[in-house]
C-alpha cells in the first residue's frame, strides 16, 4: 500500500512538474518576440477561429509553436477575442501584444500621397497601384469619376482634390478616398472664395481654382506665387492673353512628347492661352494651399511679364524690352550650367537599368556629349566595392545578420567615398557622370522597403551629402512581379534581391511617392515593350538636354 501511495505521489509530482513546464512554455511564448524581421502585413479573415489563426500564423512564419499557441488561448481566454481585419505586425512585438492588437481591431494604415501639381489622371493611376484598395470605378474617365462622386458640377473636377497624405485601411474604396480629398478641397475653396480680395476678375469658384492651378505649375517658389498671380490678374484686366506654357501642354493631352514647338503654341485648343483670351475652361492640375491663397490674394504689382532667373526663382518686369533682356540673362545662366551634369538611373531589380544606361549614352553622344564616366552604387571605388560585397553578398558575413541601420550606414559610407573621389572631381573637370543608382535607392529601399524612419534617412543624407543631388534621375517603374522575374532569369540573386514581394511593393510605392514630389525625377514605364521604353528614355533625355541649352 505504501508503494502504491509513493508511486501515486511520484506521478503527481511528475505531472505537476510537466504542468509547470507546460505553463512556463505557454507564458514564455506569450512574452516572446514574433519571428518576423521586418514589418509584416497580416490579414485575418472573418470567421477565423483559434485553430485556424494559429495555423495561419505558423504558415506565415510569424510564430513557431502552433500547439503551444493553442494552449495559450485556452489558458488566457481574454487573448482570443480577435477581430477580422488587416494588421501591421512589427519585429519588436510579442505574441501577447500581437493578440491584443487583433483584439483591438486597430487595422494597419496605408498612406496615399496626392501631390500638388498633379492631375486627377495621375491620382487615379496611383489609386490603381496602391495596395489594399478596393477598386470600384469602372474606368478612369473623368465623367465616370464625377458620376461616382455625385458632383453637383461635374465639369468642376480637375484640380478639385486636396493634395495631402491620405491614410486608409484595407478594403477602403477608391471612391471613398476621392470623396475625402474632394470634400476637403471644396471646403478650402469655399473659404478662399469667401475671403478673396475685392475686384478679382473671376466669374465663379472654378475660375479661382483654375488660376491657382496655373500658378502651381508656373512656380515652385511659395514666396513668388502671389507675384505670379499678379501678372496673370493684370493681364486679365487689360484683356492681354496669359500666354502660359502649362496650359498649352494640358490642352495637347497625349500629343505632348516632352517638348513644346512654335507650332504647338500656335495650335488652338480650349486650353491654349496663346490663342484664347482669358482663363481656360478649367484647372490644369491640382493646386496646393499656397497657390490657392495666391489666386485669392494676388500681390498688387504693375508686372506683366516674368521669366525664370536660372537660380530657382523668377525675374518680373513691367514691359517687353526689360522682359527680353531678362530672357537673355536667363539663357546665359543656362549655358553656364551646361558644362557637366550628373544623370542617375533608378529602379527595382529587373527594371532594365543597364539597357537604359546604354540608351542614355547613345542619346548624349548624338547630342554631341562624349566626355562621360560611369558609376554604380554601392561601388565605384576600391573601398566602395568592398562595402558592396559586404552588403549584397549573402556569404560575405557568414551567419551574422546585418542590421537595417548597419546596412544604411554602409550604403552611405560607400556613397560618400564615390561622390567625393569620383563624381565631384569628374563634374569639376567638365565630365558628365552617368550613375547606376544613388541616394534615391536608399530612400526607397531602406525608407520604404525596410520601413526605416524617413526623417532619419533625410537627416543622414543631408549631413553627409549636403545639397549634392543628381541633375536628372530616370526612374524605371516596374512591378515587383515583372522585375524579379527578369532578375531571377539572370541567375543567382543577391541578399536584397531575395527579399519578399511585400518588401519590393513597399519600395516601389516609396519610389513613386518621391518621384511625384521631385521634378528632377522622370518616371519611365518600364513594363512597356523594350523599344517603347528606349524611345521614352531618348525623348526624355533629349528634351531635358535641349531645355538646358535653350
Amino acid at each position: 500500500m505504501k508503494k502504491v501511495l509513493l508511486i501515486i505521489l511520484l506521478l503527481l509530482v511528475v505531472l505537476g512538474i510537466a504542468a509547470g513546464v507546460g505553463v512556463w512554455k505557454v507564458r514564455h511564448l506569450a512574452d516572446s518576440k514574433l519571428l518576423i524581421k521586418e514589418a509584416t502585413i497580416f490579414t485575418l479573415k472573418p470567421g477565423t477561429g483559434r485553430l485556424a489563426l494559429g495555423e495561419q500564423l505558423y504558415a506565415d512564419k510569424i510564430i513557431n509553436r502552433p500547439r503551444v499557441f493553442q494552449w495559450l488561448l485556452r489558458i488566457e481566454p481574454d487573448l482570443s477575442h480577435f477581430k477580422a481585419g488587416t494588421y501591421r505586425f512589427t519585429p519588436q512585438m510579442t505574441v501577447r501584444e500581437m493578440l491584443k492588437l487583433l483584439e483591438s481591431g486597430k487595422e494597419a494604415q496605408f498612406p496615399l500621397r496626392l501631390v500638388e501639381g498633379m492631375r486627377l489622371s495621375d491620382y487615379l493611376k496611383q489609386l490603381r497601384e496602391a495596395p489594399y484598395i478596393k477598386h470600384t470605378l469602372s474606368d478612369d474617365k473623368y465623367a465616370t469619376v464625377a458620376q461616382a462622386l455625385e458632383l453637383e458640377n461635374p465639369e468642376w473636377i480637375e484640380g478639385w482634390f486636396w493634395p495631402d497624405t491620405w491614410m486608409y485601411t484595407a478594403n477602403t474604396t477608391d471612391v471613398a478616398l476621392l470623396k475625402r480629398a474632394h470634400k476637403k478641397m471644396v471646403k478650402a475653396v469655399d473659404s478662399a472664395w469667401e475671403g478673396r480680395a475685392d475686384g478679382l476678375p473671376y466669374k465663379d469658384k472654378n475660375q479661382l481654382v483654375t488660376m491657382a492651378s496655373i500658378i502651381e505649375k508656373e512656380t515652385a517658389v511659395a514666396s513668388e506665387r502671389d507675384q505670379v498671380a499678379s501678372v496673370f490678374i493684370n493681364r486679365l484686366r487689360i484683356g492681354m492673353r496669359l500666354q502660359t506654357d502649362p496650359t498649352v501642354i494640358y490642352g495637347m493631352g497625349e500629343r505632348y512628347n516632352g517638348k513644346l514647338s512654335r507650332a504647338d503654341l500656335e495650335t488652338p485648343t480650349a486650353y491654349n492661352t496663346y490663342t484664347i483670351t482669358g482663363l481656360p475652361p478649367g484647372a490644369i492640375a491640382t493646386p496646393g494651399a499656397d497657390s490657392l491663397k495666391a489666386a485669392a490674394h494676388p500681390a498688387k504689382t504693375p508686372y506683366l511679364y516674368f521669366v525664370a532667373d536660372g537660380k530657382g526663382g523668377h525675374t518680373f518686369n513691367t514691359n517687353l524690352a526689360s522682359h527680353n533682356k531678362s530672357v537673355q540673362d536667363y539663357l546665359k545662366v543656362l549655358k553656364e550650367k551646361m558644362r557637366s551634369k550628373y544623370i542617375v538611373i533608378e529602379g527595382l531589380e529587373g527594371a532594365g537599368k543597364t539597357t537604359a544606361r546604354n540608351v542614355v549614352v547613345e542619346t548624349l553622344e548624338q547630342l554631341g556629349i562624349r566626355d562621360m564616366v560611369f558609376t554604380r552604387e554601392p561601388g565605384g571605388t576600391q573601398l566602395a566595392e568592398k562595402l558592396r560585397s559586404l552588403v549584397l553578398d549573402i556569404k560575405s558575413v557568414g551567419d551574422e545578420v546585418i542590421t537595417d541601420k548597419a546596412e544604411v550606414l554602409m550604403f552611405y559610407a560607400a556613397r560618400v567615398q564615390l561622390v567625393e573621389t569620383v563624381i565631384k572631381p569628374a563634374l569639376a573637370n567638365g565630365t558628365w557622370v552617368i550613375g547606376d543608382r544613388h541616394d534615391l535607392s536608399t530612400q526607397a529601399y531602406q525608407g520604404g522597403g525596410r520601413g526605416i524612419d524617413q526623417h532619419m534617412l533625410a537627416t543622414l543624407r543631408d549631413a553627409v551629402l549636403g545639397d549634392f543631388r543628381p541633375d536628372l534621375t530616370l526612374y524605371l517603374d516596374v512591378t515587383p512581379e515583372v522585375g524579379l522575374k527578369r532578375a531571377r532569369a539572370r541567375g543567382e540573386l543577391d541578399r536584397i534581391e531575395q527579399e519578399s514581394f511585400d518588401f519590393f511593393n513597399r519600395t516601389r510605392a516609396r519610389y513613386l511617392e518621391l518621384a511625384a514630389q521631385d521634378k528632377s525625377i522622370h518616371t519611365i514605364d518600364a513594363t512597356q515593350p523594350l523599344e517603347a521604353v528606349m524611345d521614352a528614355i531618348r525623348t526624355t533625355v533629349t528634351h531635358w538636354v535641349k531645355e538646358l541649352d535653350a
